[in-house]
């Protein structure tokens, strides 16, 4: 870890004043879009589970495989990259599993 570290060190002081200026400026756009993730994640997470409480007082399975493949489908149908196919499956797979114990 110190390796890298200090690796990463060593490339960013080889850089030039204004390939920092824009790597600094790059970072702060990634640290925006994380809490506007973050925003939006803790949302679904919310309305998950109100269909939780729904799913639970009707007494209906969780898993709902015909949901999530019609999810899984309009993704990609909206989907313009660069995330490709995998990647886009992957993540989104990921959110569901992850927020469906909120249903549990």
């Amino acid at each position: 870890m110190l390796c890298i570290s200090f690796c990463l060190y060593k490339i960013v002081i080889a850089m030039s004043p204004e390939a920092k200026e824009h790597l600094l400026e790059l970072r702060q756009k990634i640290d925006k879009v994380d809490l506007e993730l973050l925003n939006a994640l803790n949302q679904r997470a919310k309305i998950v589970m109100e269909v939780g409480k729904i799913k639970q007082k009707e007494q209906i399975e969780v898993l709902d495989k015909g949901r999530e493949a019609a999810l899984m489908k309009r993704l990609s149908e909206h989907n313009t990259g660069p995330l490709d196919e995998e990647m886009l499956q992957d993540l989104f797979q990921s959110i569901i599993n992850i927020l469906k114990r909120l249903q549990a």
